[in-house]
């Protein structure tokens, strides 16, 4: 699944992870939010 960096916009892919998740953020360079980027019916861009 296709997440974003909820203070950079930086886009990344992370693995089986459901909703928002933290980690690092290589362009922000801390611990940042990460929400879901591109979902529509059951599929995940």
């Amino acid at each position: 699944m296709q997440y974003e960096c909820t203070e950079c916009g930086q886009l990344t892919r992370v693995g089986h992870a459901e909703g928002a998740v933290e980690r690092e953020c290589p362009v922000c360079d801390a611990l940042t939010r990460w929400e879901p980027a591109f979902e529509g019916e059951g599929v995940s861009f």
